[in-house]
């Protein structure tokens, strides 16, 4: 389970444009819900990962993502 959130997370840690990317491929998968709530959500969600101690379940993946996840966001 742990390796599955983090997969999903790894997106986070990926290249800006790769990211951007990602996240309109999202948007347009909700487009029935207002930008500015999915806008809210986003920024809450990622604040709320921010927040803790680690953003990754695995020592892989903190060690490949971690940091640059912090510095991009």
């Amino acid at each position: 389970m742990r390796y599955f959130l983090d997969f999903d997370r790894a997106i986070l840690g990926k290249a800006p444009d790769i990211y951007f990317d990602y996240v309109e491929r999202i948007r347009r998968e909700y487009r029935v819900i207002p930008s500015f709530i999915f806008r809210c959500a986003r920024k809450k969600f990622l604040h709320r990962l921010l927040k803790s101690e680690n953003v990754y379940h695995t020592e892989n993946c903190r060690a490949m993502y971690e940091g640059r996840t912090r510095r991009m966001y």
